[in-house]
């Protein structure tokens, strides 16, 4: 799972300057990543990993699910040593 995690990130940094409602799509149909919006929360699940944004905006969901996954990977990492 870490390895799709690393692709996830990658993926995003490589395309950080394209259109962020763009790549949220190219991105979920690729993956298969779960959007919902759920109790005035939109929400993305990847990989085990689920970011939140309050409001509709891709770039904060996108931005929120990064921040998320690299805490993880951090973590794993830590665990590791």
């Amino acid at each position: 799972m870490s390895q799709n995690l690393e692709h996830a990130l990658a993926f995003f940094e490589r395309h950080r300057n394209s259109d962020p409602e763009q790549l949220l799509r190219c991105w979920r149909a690729m993956t298969g990543a779960r959007l919902q919006f759920r109790q005035g929360t939109y929400e993305l699940t990847y990989a085990g990993v689920r970011g939140t944004a309050s409001s509709g905006a891709a770039r904060q969901l996108i931005g929120s699910w990064t921040r998320a996954a690299k805490r993880r990977l951090d973590a794993r990492k830590a665990g590791a040593s």
